[in-house]
């Protein structure tokens, strides 16, 4: 596998305590800019700028390529520390994060023609749901399909999507497909009203070739038979530096995102409250509580999610295999 080309920015020196501190000073002008961020529904061109030149949107991805490659803690304690100055903002980075991880799975031929061109390209995704169809042709396969939720997509130059391989009517797998920005259409409806910044706007294709190095299997998660798995020295689900692949590789990728949300959900739940329920008393006990009951004192149910979110949050830092 080649190396990027001497001219593309690296960030394989910064160590874990220098990307946190890079996401927390970041946070004055991210508050700053937040609202004027979310009524563009995307977020601002001076947010994308420091993002690149901090290397954040990197933190996930291999040192070979010039990532940070850091350890499993990095995707709560990063977008933790942004989501105190723009919630959307650390939902985006962690999506773009955990796609440069992912890819790390990918066949070598995938990975050599997408950060071979640009290691610091910018990935979306649909896959929380298969939305997509396929069908497998001679070299590679052929795609349809509506996809909600790809937060970031206008800026992204690539993105990976979830199908479902089908012969005749039988299920025979599923994959993400990597798809470039001129082979999926992006459709402008990301009209809400929380989070309008993340972009999260739906894309769709039709009748799509794929070429059979850039899906990745999900049946074969099961048996760790990943590609790309024996190409980096990357971290593992615990944290702790392992080949991907490796036999402690328990988790999915999507497992890394769910807990990065807690992070997001934290200050964002918090700055609710203290701009709007507490203005001025700095309310400390605020954690999202999106399951409440509708008429559970918001005192309460934010200090009990605030101390269950405080208690997952040190338990990974105490335990042994962060790797930091």
């Amino acid at each position: 596998m080649n190396a990027p080309r001497e001219d593309f920015r690296s960030f394989a020196d910064v160590g874990y305590d220098d990307a946190v501190a890079r996401a927390r000073a970041l946070v004055p002008a991210l508050r700053s800019r937040a609202a004027a961020t979310e009524a563009a529904r995307d977020l601002a061109p001076e947010t994308m700028s420091e993002l690149h030149h901090s290397g954040l949107l990197r933190f996930c991805q291999p040192r070979r390529w010039g990532g940070m490659e850091l350890p499993f803690l990095a995707q709560i304690d990063i977008p933790y520390e942004i989501a105190r100055g723009c919630a959307s903002t650390a939902w985006t980075v962690s999506n773009y994060a955990i796609h440069h991880w992912l890819l790390a799975f990918y066949d070598e031929r995938a990975q050599e023609e997408i950060w071979g061109t640009d290691p610091d390209v910018l990935i979306a995704s649909g896959i929380a749901y298969p939305q997509g169809r396929g069908r497998k042709v001679a070299g590679g396969f052929v795609v349809s399909g509506h996809w909600n939720f790809s937060s970031g997509v206008s800026p992204s130059e690539w993105n990976m999507l979830g199908v479902v391989i089908r012969d005749g009517d039988k299920v025979v797998d599923h994959r993400i497909c990597l798809l470039h920005r001129s082979e999926y259409e992006v459709i402008d409806d990301w009209q809400v009203l929380g989070m309008r910044a993340t972009g999260s706007r739906p894309v769709k294709a039709h009748e799509g070739f794929v070429p059979e190095h850039r899906p990745l299997s999900g049946f074969a998660h099961f048996f760790f038979d990943f590609a790309g798995r024996f190409l980096h020295h990357f971290f593992d689900a615990s944290g702790m530096d392992a080949p991907v692949g490796h036999e402690r590789q328990e988790r999915e990728p999507g497992n890394l995102a769910a807990n990065g949300i807690k992070a997001r959900h934290h200050h964002r739940f918090r700055r609710v409250v203290n701009h709007h329920v507490y203005p001025g008393q700095g309310f400390k006990g605020a954690d999202v509580a999106p399951f409440a009951p509708d008429d559970a004192p918001l005192e309460v149910v934010g200090r009990e999610r605030h101390d269950r979110h405080r208690g997952f949050r040190g338990l990974l830092h105490r335990a042994p295999l962060h790797g930091k």
